[in-house]
């Protein structure tokens, strides 16, 4: 949703409009938010854009949480590469960034492969221009302090998305560009009995997507 709405909505998705296809590159790590950008495809795949994912990890070393969100996503005709290298030069409208996330930390990654192919899938979309969207977490920036892990290899962002809760490091608008808050369906009640200071309220009334602002 929120991906379809920064490609324009109705006004750029629409069976009237015969501009080409939004082209949408997903960079997804072999971990959670990898996961989750590879079932964002999936979505994106079934409202018209042309979506390319970049893999970071090859089908042996797959998790199986990433593995059954690619086997489902290349059932339906996606597209999946396994290398930085084969990234696109071509005009990409907007790159969704599901490589580390909140779960995992590039100095932890033990197969080199992987590690490679995280730095360049880095490199590539700083390089290109084109806005980044982060999952949960800009990749290389950790998730509970906010700090530069390594400061040769993290996503500049230009939106965060959040998914019902901010993380704890989202402080510093610098790394994170805009912090967007997605409703994952947690109930009111959790937050209640969390005892929560100041008390929670529930940003989304009608909403399943609402922004967030940060307080210095």
């Amino acid at each position: 949703m929120m991906v379809i709405q920064a490609l324009g909505g109705n006004r750029r998705i629409n069976i009237h409009n015969h501009n080409s296809a939004p082209f949408v590159v997903i960079l997804a790590g072999n971990n959670k938010s990898g996961a989750y950008a590879i079932n964002a495809a999936k979505h994106l795949l079934n409202h018209e854009c042309q979506v390319l994912v970049c893999l970071a990890s090859q089908d042996d070393d797959t998790i199986n949480t990433v593995a059954y969100q690619k086997n489902i996503f290349t059932l339906v005709g996606g597209k999946c590469i396994y290398q930085a290298s084969s990234l696109p030069t071509k005009a990409v409208d907007i790159v969704v960034d599901g490589i580390l996330g909140a779960s995992q930390y590039l100095d932890k990654v033990i197969d080199e492969n992987q590690r490679e192919c995280i730095k360049g899938m880095m490199e590539w979309a700083n390089g290109i221009q084109t806005p980044v969207v982060s999952i949960e977490c800009p990749s290389g920036v950790h998730p509970y302090t906010g700090e530069i892990i390594d400061s040769n290899h993290y996503i500049k962002t230009k939106w965060t998305l959040a998914l019902g809760l901010p993380r704890l490091g989202l402080t510093n608008s610098d790394l994170t560009g805009g912090i967007l808050l997605g409703d994952i369906g947690i109930p009111k009640t959790i937050f209640k009995t969390l005892g929560l200071k100041p008390s929670y309220h529930h940003p989304f009334a009608d909403k399943y997507l609402t922004s967030i602002e940060l307080l210095q």
